[in-house]
Order: C-alpha cells, then sequence, then structure tokens
C-alpha cells in the first residue's frame, strides 16, 4: 500500500513533464511559427506601411533552426522593394552555453532581392522610410566587444536592381549574383575569419573579394579584382546628364592586395602588388560617335599605399595605342567645353559649409618609378587663321621618372614623335618641379614649312612650295622666385629646300638650297640674341619694277595699315614704353653667300631691261646692337655671266655710317640700252663699261667718289622718246675719249639724302647722266643743310652743396638728350661748377665733422659719444662767453633758452670755417659727371659728351647755383 502512494508524485511529475514537452513542441513546431507567418506581415506594414508576406516559417524548437520561405515586401507602387527566397539560422545552443556567448552554426539567405528606384521628382522608392527629424545622439557604444559568433554566414544568388527615372527615359542596371560567404565570424574576440564575396553586373563586369579577418581588433588580409566594368553603362546611369561628354566604350581591370588594421591612429590601410587597367575607352563629344579620345591601354602597376606612412609607390604607369582630336577655335580648345561642368562649376544645390579649424597634416609621399607613353596620335586643326592649320603628330612616345613629391628632385625625360608627313621632333632632358628648372636636348628633322603657310599670310603674301626645318638645340627654362621665366637656347638651326612663290604672279620670290644658323645662343630673360654664323647655300631672289614703277616686293609684303581694322586701338596706356624691360641686344657674327642667284628686271622703261646675277659668294660680318657696331660686307659675283662684280662695305648703324664700294668690270654697254634710251633717246651699239663707286654716308650726308672707264662706246639709232635730253652725246663722247678710244672720269657727289634709293643700275644711270651733263653744260651740286636743334639749353641748376638733378632739371635733360639723338653730329661740353658764396654755407656742418672726426681718427678715437666731447671741448673753448661746463663736466649753454647745445655748437663753429676750395672743387665735378652720366643713360653716345674742367665761382654777387652747357658740332 504504501510502494503504491509513493508511485502517485513521479506519475505526476512524469506526466506534467510529457505535458510541457508536448506543449513546448506544439508551441515551437506549429504555434509559433504559425503566430509568425500571421503577424509579421501585419507589423511590418504597421511600422513601414508597406505590405509584405512570407510563405512559409518553420521553426525546430529543438535544433534551435529556423527557416523562412519567400518572404517580399512591396514599395508604395506595389512593387518588390525587398525579398529573399530561404532565410535560414541555425543557433548553435550547446556551443552558446559552454563559451557563454550567442552562436550560430549557419546563418543562410539564399536570393535575397532589392529594387533602388528613383523617380523623376528625384526621391528614391525608400525615401519615405528615411526619417526626417533630428535623432537623439547614440550613447558611446563600450569598447567590450559582442559575444556573438557565426561558424557560417551565406548570401547566395543575391540580385539589386537600379531604375533611374530622373532624366525621364529609363536607365536600370542589375547586379547578378550576388554572393557572400564568411566563416567564422567571432566578435568577441581576436580570431581570423574568412570572407569571400563576389557580385556580377548585367551590363559586364564583375567584383570578387577574399579575405582573412578579424573585428576585434579589426585587422584582415585579402585580395580585390574589379573588372570588365562597362564605361558606357555607368555613363548612361550616372555621367549622361552631368557632364558634357559622352563615354562610347571602355573597361577596366582592378586588382590589389590589401591589409587592413586599427591602432591608436584609427583604421588603416595598406595595398602592395595592386594593378589598374584601363582599355579600349573611347570619349567623344554629346550625340557624336566618333572619338575625341581613343585610349587602347592604360595601365598602373605595382601600386603600394601606406594609410599609416601617408607613402604611394608606384612602379610604373604606362600607356599605348592613344588618339586624340583636337582644335583650337575662337572659344578656345574643344577640350575645355568638353570636360567643363554641366551647370558651369556650380552644384545643384548649395548648402553653407562650416569653415574647418586649419590643421596641421602631414603630406603625402608620393613615388612613380616611371611613366610611358607609347605610340600615341594627335591631330590637332589650328581654326582661328582664315585658313586652318592641320598638325598630325603621331608616333608620339614619351618616358619620365622616377617622379615623386620632392619637388627638388630631378627627373628625367624623353619625348619623340612625327609631325605630318616626314617631320621628326627628339626632345631628352631632365627637370627640377621647385625651383622650375628644364634642361634637354632638342632636334628636330625635315618639319615642313609648307604646313604652317596660313601663320604667315598676315604678314606675307608668299606661298611656301618647300621647305624643312631641322634644329640641333639645348634648352634651359628656369623660374626664380618672382622672376619671369628664364628660356635659354643654344644650338644650330637649318632651314633645307625653300622654294617660295609671290601669290600674284606664282613665280619664284625667295629660295635657297640651305640656310644654316650656327651656334645659336638666345637668353629671352635677358632680351639677348647671339648667332655665330648664318651661311645661305644657292640663295636665289627676284627683283622687279613694273611699268607702274611699283616693285615686286610691296605685293609679298603685306603692310601694317592693311589689317588695321583688325587690329585693336592702341590706347594711351599701350603706347607708352614698357619700363624695367632689359635691353634688346642681339648679334649675328657673320653671314655667308654661297653661289646665290639673283634676277633683276626694270619694266618701266621704254625698252625693258633684265640682268641676271650669278656666282654671288661673299659674306656680311659684325651685325649687332652694340652702339660701336660695324656690319661689314663683302661680296663678288658676275653680270649676265660675263661682267664680275665686287661689293664691300661697312656700316655702323648707332653713327649713320655707312660706306661701300662696288666695282665693275667689263661690262657689256649695250645691256644698259633701256637706260639710254630712256635718257637720251639712243641705243648703244658697243662698248664696255668699267664702274667703280666708292660711296661714303655719316649723319645722312653722302660723299661719293665715281670712277668711270668707258672702252669703245658707240651709240647706235635713235628711239623715239619726247623726254629725252637734247645734249649733243655724240660731241660730248668725241670730247672725252682719248687716242685709245677710252673714256675715263673720277666724279665726286656731295650731298644729303634723306630717303636714298639704291640700286646698281639706279646708279649707273645717275653716274652717265653726270657725265654727260657735266661735259656738255656745267656740274651738279646738290646742297643740303646740316641737321641742327633749335632747343637752347645753356644750364642745369642744382640746389646748394649738392649734385643731385632735381625732377625739373632731369625733364631738361631729357629733352636735350631727345634732340642730341636727333641730330647725332651734335656734341655736348658741360662745365662742372660750384660756387663760394653759396654752397659753402650747405657745406660747413659736413666740413665741420669731417674735420672734427679727422682728429679723433689721429687720436685712435671716432666713437660718437668721442665727436660729441671734442664738439663741446672746441665749442667752449672758441666761445667761453657762450658755454661752460658743470660742477659735474657737463657741458652747457650760459642761456638755456638759446636751444640744443650740440646744435648751437654745431652752427657757431661751422660758421667759423673758410670756404675749403678742395672740397667745392669736387663738388663742381660731381656736378658735371651728373649731368654726363644722366645722358650717357639716355643712349647718347660717350664720345659725344665732354666733360670740360670744372671750376669754382667766388663772385661774392652769384644769384643762383647752375652749371653752364655748350653744343657743339663734329
Amino acid at each position: 500500500m504504501s510502494t503504491w502512494i509513493k508511485k502517485i508524485p513521479c506519475k505526476k511529475t512524469l506526466s506534467w513533464f510529457t505535458g510541457i514537452i508536448l506543449l513546448y513542441t506544439v508551441f515551437g513546431f506549429w504555434l509559433l511559427p504559425t503566430l509568425l507567418k500571421d503577424k509579421l506581415p501585419e507589423l511590418i506594414e504597421e511600422n513601414l506601411h508597406r505590405p509584405a508576406t512570407v510563405e512559409d516559417i518553420r521553426f525546430n524548437p529543438y535544433t534551435l533552426e529556423l527557416d523562412v520561405r519567400r518572404f517580399e515586401l512591396l514599395d508604395k507602387k506595389q512593387k518588390q522593394f525587398v525579398g529573399f527566397n530561404r532565410f535560414y539560422v541555425d543557433i548553435a545552443f550547446w556551443r552558446s552555453v559552454l563559451n557563454l556567448n550567442l552562436s550560430f552554426e549557419q546563418i543562410l539567405l539564399n536570393k535575397p532581392s532589392g529594387l533602388i528606384e528613383r523617380y523623376k521628382n528625384g526621391s528614391f522608392n525608400f525615401s519615405d522610410l528615411i526619417s526626417n527629424e533630428p535623432q537623439a545622439e547614440e550613447e558611446k557604444s563600450s569598447d567590450q566587444a559582442i559575444p556573438l559568433s557565426i561558424k557560417q554566414l551565406q548570401i547566395s544568388d543575391g540580385s539589386v536592381l537600379w531604375k533611374d527615372h530622373l532624366y525621364g527615359e529609363l536607365e536600370q542596371e542589375k547586379i547578378q549574383p550576388l554572393n557572400l560567404e564568411i566563416h567564422n565570424l567571432v566578435f568577441s574576440k581576436e580570431k581570423n575569419s574568412r570572407l569571400d564575396f563576389t557580385i556580377k553586373l548585367a551590363s559586364g563586369g564583375s567584383m570578387a573579394v577574399q579575405s582573412d579577418f578579424a573585428l576585434t581588433p579589426l585587422h584582415a588580409d585579402g585580395k580585390l579584382q574589379l573588372k570588365g566594368v562597362n564605361f558606357r553603362q555607368v555613363w548612361e546611369l550616372f555621367l549622361k546628364h552631368e557632364v558634357n561628354f559622352e563615354i562610347l566604350k571602355g573597361s577596366e581591370l582592378l586588382e590589389a592586395g590589401f591589409h587592413v588594421f586599427e591602432n591608436k591612429q584609427g583604421i588603416q590601410l595598406e595595398l602592395a602588388d595592386s594593378h589598374i587597367n584601363i582599355h579600349d575607352l573611347q570619349i567623344a563629344e554629346m550625340g557624336s560617335k566618333t572619338p575625341v579620345i581613343s585610349l587602347a591601354d592604360f595601365d598602373v602597376s605595382g601600386i603600394k599605399l601606406d594609410l599609416q606612412k601617408q607613402s604611394v609607390v608606384i612602379d610604373r604607369i604606362s600607356s599605348k595605342d592613344a588618339r586624340f582630336i583636337s582644335w583650337l577655335s575662337s572659344e578656345g580648345i574643344n577640350y575645355q567645353a568638353l570636360f567643363a561642368p554641366k551647370n558651369g562649376g556650380q552644384p545643384a544645390t548649395q548648402t553653407p559649409i562650416r569653415p574647418k579649424e586649419p590643421q596641421k597634416e602631414q603630406s603625402w609621399q608620393v613615388k612613380l618609378n616611371k611613366f610611358t607613353l607609347e605610340n600615341y596620335a594627335v591631330d590637332f586643326t589650328d581654326k582661328t587663321p582664315a585658313q586652318p592649320v592641320a598638325l598630325h603628330l603621331k608616333g608620339i612616345n614619351f618616358s619620365a621618372g622616377p617622379l615623386s613629391t620632392d619637388l627638388s628632385a630631378s627627373i628625367p625625360f624623353q619625348l619623340a614623335m612625327q609631325i605630318n608627313q616626314q617631320g621628326q621632333l627628339s626632345i631628352k632632358g631632365d627637370a627640377i618641379a621647385e625651383p622650375l628648372k628644364v634642361n634637354m636636348q632638342l632636334q628636330t628633322r625635315k618639319i615642313g614649312l609648307k604646313d604652317f603657310q596660313p601663320y604667315v599670310e598676315p604678314f606675307a603674301r608668299l606661298n611656301f612650295i618647300s621647305g624643312d626645318l631641322n634644329s640641333d638645340l639645348t634648352v634651359a627654362l628656369a623660374a626664380n622666385n618672382d622672376q619671369p621665366l628664364a628660356i635659354k637656347v643654344k644650338g644650330n638651326s637649318f632651314i633645307d629646300n625653300l622654294v617660295t612663290r609671290d601669290q600674284k604672279t606664282n613665280r619664284d620670290f625667295l629660295n635657297w638650297k640651305r640656310l644654316s644658323l650656327n651656334d645659336i645662343d638666345l637668353d629671352l630673360a635677358a632680351n639677348r640674341y647671339v648667332i655665330n654664323t648664318v651661311k645661305l647655300q644657292r640663295l636665289y631672289s627676284r627683283i622687279e619694277i613694273r611699268k607702274d614703277k611699283s616693285i615686286n616686293i610691296n605685293d609679298v609684303i603685306v603692310s601694317a595699315s592693311t589689317d588695321s581694322k583688325t587690329e585693336p586701338k592702341k590706347t594711351a596706356k599701350t603706347q607708352q614704353p614698357e619700363t624695367g624691360k632689359t635691353e634688346l641686344f642681339y648679334q649675328v657674327g657673320k653671314i655667308i653667300i654661297a653661289n646665290g642667284v639673283s634676277d633683276f628686271s626694270d619694266q618701266s622703261l621704254l625698252i625693258p631691261f633684265q640682268a641676271h646675277i650669278k656666282n654671288l659668294n661673299g659674306a656680311i660680318t659684325g651685325v649687332s646692337s652694340k652702339p660701336n657696331a660695324t656690319i661689314k660686307l663683302a661680296l663678288n659675283g658676275k653680270v649676265n655671266g660675263l661682267a664680275p662684280v665686287k661689293i664691300k662695305g661697312r656700316i655702323q648703324p648707332a653713327r649713320e655710317v655707312t660706306e661701300f664700294t662696288l666695282d665693275f668690270r667689263n661690262m657689256s654697254l649695250p645691256a644698259v640700252t633701256p637706260y639710254m634710251a630712256e635718257f637720251a633717246g639712243r641705243k648703244i651699239d658697243k662698248g664696255k663699261l668699267s664702274l667703280k663707286l666708292d660711296y661714303k654716308i655719316h649723319n645722312k650726308k653722302l660723299l661719293a667718289s665715281n670712277v668711270v672707264e668707258i672702252n669703245h662706246l658707240v651709240l647706235g639709232g635713235k628711239i623715239d622718246n619726247p623726254n629725252a635730253t637734247s645734249l649733243p652725246l655724240d660731241l660730248a663722247i668725241a670730247l672725252l675719249e682719248d687716242s685709245d678710244g677710252k673714256i675715263r672720269l673720277d666724279l665726286p657727289i656731295k650731298g644729303s639724302l634723306d630717303d636714298p634709293e639704291f640700286s646698281i643700275w639706279g646708279v649707273l644711270g645717275d653716274v652717265l647722266v653726270n657725265v654727260i651733263t657735266k661735259v656738255v653744260t656745267s656740274p651738279f651740286n646738290a646742297i643740303a643743310s646740316l641737321i641742327g636743334s633749335d632747343e637752347d639749353i645753356s644750364k642745369i641748376e642744382f640746389a646748394a652743396g649738392t649734385a643731385e638733378l632735381s625732377e625739373q632739371q632731369q625733364e631738361k635733360l631729357t629733352a636735350l638728350a631727345e634732340a642730341l639723338l636727333k641730330r647725332p653730329n651734335l656734341s655736348l661740353e658741360v662745365t662742372g661748377m660750384a660756387y663760394s658764396v653759396l654752397d659753402w654755407p650747405a657745406m660747413q656742418k659736413q666740413a665741420l665733422k669731417e674735420q672734427l672726426m679727422q682728429k679723433l681718427s689721429r687720436e685712435k678715437r671716432a666713437s660718437e659719444e668721442d665727436y660729441k666731447e671734442l664738439l663741446a671741448n672746441e665749442f667752449i673753448k672758441t666761445f667761453p662767453q657762450l658755454a661752460e661746463k658743470s660742477l659735474f663736466g657737463t657741458p652747457r649753454l650760459k642761456d638755456p633758452e638759446v636751444g640744443d647745445f650740440y646744435t648751437i655748437a654745431e652752427e657757431k663753429l661751422a660758421a667759423q670755417l673758410p670756404p675749403d676750395m678742395k672740397k667745392l672743387q669736387q663738388l663742381a665735378e660731381k656736378r658735371g659727371q651728373a649731368i654726363a652720366d644722366f645722358l650717357l643713360q639716355k643712349q647718347i653716345q660717350p664720345e659725344r659728351v665732354f666733360l670740360l674742367k670744372a671750376e669754382v665761382n667766388s663772385d661774392p654777387d652769384a644769384e643762383e647755383i647752375s652749371v653752364p652747357l655748350q653744343l657743339t658740332v663734329e
């Protein structure tokens, strides 16, 4: 009986336990899933105001497995917003208990999907889910990690659809599949986890990330790959309405090894063995299918980045097979508009930005070991001239490196390219960024001048038929502080096979086989231009005088007045001379003419005249801007292949001196019949002419010696010319000829030539006219007045005791200098002058101080205090009635109200000094020198300013201080 009674509680306990297990089983397997399936959509719609559905929810209360099937959340327009096929969670109960953390065996999400849609008004399909109310500031999280671990976290076959209606037409992109798998994800302690993440774009392109990582503390080591992204699709989705260009095609490959870790400075990043490649990129103007930029390959390899050290090292940046199409118009280069912001550079909406406190940040260190461009091409068109200029640059190869943020480091570089059909350009050198300094060797070969014809049109009506530019130059660029860019050029340059034709007659105008510029030395900052040798080989020129007396040279040269309508109107400001600019200096050591040829014709005569000069050889030396420069020329050739001609001379431009001789031998006189017909109405049947012209032009004054020898002159028949002279030519010839049939005349010419026109045949005609006129009538003399000045500047005034020129006196001397420059045969005599009565009172105080300081120097005492002591002693000694020393030895005035002791002492003692003639003489000399120096600064030649012996004027009645000037003639 008692045993039966004892068994009753055990049965109840078993029954209760069985009931609880049964209830837990029913609740876990059926009631909880049913409740979640019914209430979860209601809760979601209540909070998100969006309908949601779930097909099935299963839960295993014993294994703690949750399985949610086919969930869907709609947006406001009843489209699927987010959803998934299956969400599975497996909680590792016993591991959670043993490890005292929440552990998951698996969290699986299968086929998740999402829709991101932007409407025409700029809002998104999730905009209503974002609260605009200010959020309360979150409490700072503790440093303790979350006690959570997940053995496997997986997202498989996910997808995200992007739709954009903002600009009217639908643009969309889809990411599918999206896969993520993480193993051993632990939040509570340092333990490595594994991540694999991949996505693919429907339009092409994928991204993959593999990494080992830990969350506490954060660190990750892995690899990232992004490849095959369709740049056209990126442009369609995000750039189409924001930029002015269109991406036609293009793709990329990015591979990077990364290391992310956290330290006291924050999250740090390191990249190693990274690589970026862009290929087949094409950019065009909006709406065009013709690319203006084509880039076949652009590669950045060996990227190493250290965020903590703020350093980037790139092994190589290289690119090849690119083509650029550009043009210059009145609006600028086409790329300026192509890449300008579409809204003019202003953001669509502007929000105030709170200024940040200035922080001193460590600068990044960047180094690029090598930068190369290979097989680039540029098609450039300059549309600004009336006729566009096309330049085709191809085969462009460029290399530079290493480059770094160390702006003081030297960077070697090389550049080579082909210009148009056969031109070649190569540059090799090195550069420093700060301060800017570039040294390079520049070489050009066969650059066709014909291609640059439109640039010549504004200046000359010439067609370039051929001509190649070649050069071997060294170029140095430097910029120091605020100084202008200094450019220096040295080397040699050549223009070969030049052929030009005037546009009016399409005949050869100026040609040569080669123009050589040897030993070029140019300094643009110093305004200095030097060429050692200029050589012209097989020079050809054509000079033609037409019937209307016009000359073909005028047809070629475009005068400034022709384009006056297009030139900007000069203002008073632009007409003012530049100040601070270095004076121009130029020099050409020698100009050599080898085997030159020239054709001369005069169609203005009754009988057209032609002469052919060949075998023209010689040199011109001394071309320079130096004030004493002397240009010398020595040329020889043959007229019409028979008569030798020699030309020698010298020119001094600064002194307006020109001297030259022309020597013709045995010239056939019948050749000059056109000039004889014009003058005398007669032909020349026979005769030889030798002519030596010796011309000297000084300050536009001509002194010429003409020695003429005529052998066996025979006049021919008459030519009808009503303007011909009526002189008895036959009688003149009979009177001049000697017994051997020779006429020798020495005909000096004197006169003033304001604008002399000189040509060989013009001088010859003048000589014949002078010979005949002198014989049959009387000598012809031309007298012109000398160039002088009406300005009479007789004196320059100075302030007492000084040799400085006042502004008023400088203006007077400037006017005098202008007059002297216009009258180069005038010289100036300057007599320095000082006045003992007027100058000495202003010099006495300085003389007193020098006298006392010299005395101190002899006593080896020269301080200011010593000077004052000596000044006081001398004053008390000289004027005891005015000053004394106190009981303590301090000097003082007996009448303190007179003024300051030392001021009175200087005034009284200085007044006692007699005039120092030596000092006055020195002052007179300084005044004369000041005037001379000022005139020399105004470009007056030193040889035209004479300083006479200075004088001291002791006239007690002198009323003004002035230096007399005297004008003289050389």
